[in-house]
């Protein structure tokens, strides 16, 4: 087929793995019309100023609002895989009721008042997510992709790296977590055929086989990407992560607190050093979410085939 002929054409696949925003966060903007920020496009299943897309939680009704004065986002809405359920219940109803009952908040100084309570379901415009604007004009979105499972970081990650979190939905509540025994894709892969760059941490070393891998190697500094793509030195695969500090002026990665600001950046640096590079012809640049951190989608995940052995991972985490 054209497609598979398509693919033939790639060489590399560069795959930048964000954390904890939705598709109708980062992307809703994409089908609200022009007075909104919106761009009005009826080719992407993103957010309309329609009453299709409201929560109620105790007798008011929330719709999406503009987060143009929030690129830091202080509260860490629950996504846990009880707090997705109770999210997705009444037709993706539950995200405000989730979000005022349960939520992190990331500085003690900044208490969620109610007046926004309804900032969970908003979306960034345009301008706020000026890169990513920029790439939606010019290549393919993909409005129908899930997160693999209703539930957090580590199983969404665990998913990405190895087809499977082992059943589990949550991440670990022990301090230092035991690494996963579960075979990765990168061990699939020959020697030397990938590369994992990363600025502060990589999520290899949650596995058992990648535990004691340090730098350098198939493990590099994100600086190693800049030079490696500038020289048309990048392996058939880069698994690129983010900045993760917990130091908030540091974190790439757009996890609330952190600053969207950065994560623009990076993806807009990431994409400049693959097209400003000799193999951007033959190169399939890739940027997802591991799930959505609790924040409004309107569309309802679909059912998933997966082991019978976990019967809680068989329906598709929310839309990234």
């Amino acid at each position: 087929s054209d497609t598979i002929a398509r693919l033939k054409e790639i060489d590399h696949i560069v795959m930048l793995l964000m954390e904890n925003r939705s598709s109708d966060t980062m992307l809703g903007f994409l089908s609200m019309p022009p007075e909104l920020g919106g761009r009005g496009r009826t080719d992407v299943d993103g957010l309309r100023d329609t009453d299709e897309f409201q929560n109620t939680y105790r007798g008011k009704t929330y719709r999406p609002v503009p987060l143009s004065e929030h690129p830091r986002f202080w509260w860490d809405p629950d996504h846990s895989h009880a707090g997705i359920v109770q999210q997705l219940s009444n037709d993706n109803g539950g995200f405000v009721e989730s979000f005022v009952t349960n939520h992190h908040q990331v500085s003690p100084s900044i208490p969620l008042e109610k007046e926004q309570y309804g900032l969970v379901m908003g979306d960034h415009i345009a301008e706020d997510v000026w890169v990513y604007d920029h790439l939606a004009r010019q290549f393919c979105v993909c409005d129908r992709w899930f997160s693999s499972v209703r539930g957090s970081t580590i199983p969404n990650r665990l998913y990405a790296m190895a087809g499977t979190s082992g059943g589990i939905t949550d991440n670990p509540t022990e301090r230092i977590p035991k690494p996963f025994d579960l075979k990765s894709i990168f061990q699939i892969l020959k020697k030397g055929s990938w590369k994992n760059y990363i600025s502060d941490f990589s999520s290899l070393w949650t596995l058992k086989h990648y535990r004691r891998q340090l730098w350098r190697g198939p493990i590099d500094e994100l600086g190693a990407f800049w030079r490696d793509a500038r020289k048309g030195d990048l392996p058939p695969l880069s698994w690129i992560e983010p900045n993760y500090s917990t130091k908030t002026r540091f974190g790439s990665d757009d996890h609330p607190p952190h600053n969207i600001i950065r994560g623009q950046n990076l993806v807009g640096e990431v994409y400049n050093a693959l097209l400003n590079g000799p193999k951007w012809e033959k190169t399939l640049f890739v940027i997802t979410y591991d799930e959505h951190g609790g924040f409004y989608d309107h569309v309802k995940p679909p059912r998933a085939v997966d082991d019978d052995r976990y019967p809680d991972v068989h329906q598709y985490g929310v839309r990234v």
